[in-house]
């Protein structure tokens, strides 16, 4: 809860999206959930049910279709208001990120964001793509 004190007062929270319910990802949900008293707490359809199975919460509204749609705007919009920032995103579709894809991904971004500052190319181009139309 510190960090997010660092950031927010947990009381001007009122709304809690969870997009990924995994217990690496959400274990520490109900402390925060305790803490800030939401007056929502929304996760896809899945989501809720694996919410429910880890923690026993009955108070998740469901039916986020587009939870991914959601946070990555908010999170790009919040680059984009922050100087010195980049962005990157990626989703666990089909297995095809998670977790095979999670450190090359990070490398990537590392590696960019070091070409950036020194104004040097990136040394590694294997995810390099051809432009699309």
């Amino acid at each position: 809860m510190s960090r997010i004190r660092s950031v927010i007062d947990p009381s001007d929270i009122d709304l809690i999206i969870s997009n990924h319910s995994e217990m690496d990802h959400s274990g520490s949900l109900p402390t925060v959930i305790d803490a800030v008293r939401p007056s929502r707490i929304v996760a896809s359809k899945m989501g809720v049910k694996a919410l429910s199975e880890h923690f026993g919460r009955t108070d998740i509204e469901g039916g986020m279709a587009n939870g991914y749609a959601i946070v990555s705007d908010i999170q790009y919009r919040t680059h984009l208001e922050t100087p010195g920032t980049g962005f990157v995103t990626g989703h666990d579709i089909s297995g095809g990120l998670h977790p095979d894809w999670k450190r090359p991904l990070g490398e990537r971004a590392a590696l960019w964001a070091l070409a950036r500052l020194s104004a040097r190319p990136v040394a590694d181009d294997r995810f390099r793509r051809a432009p699309t139309a």
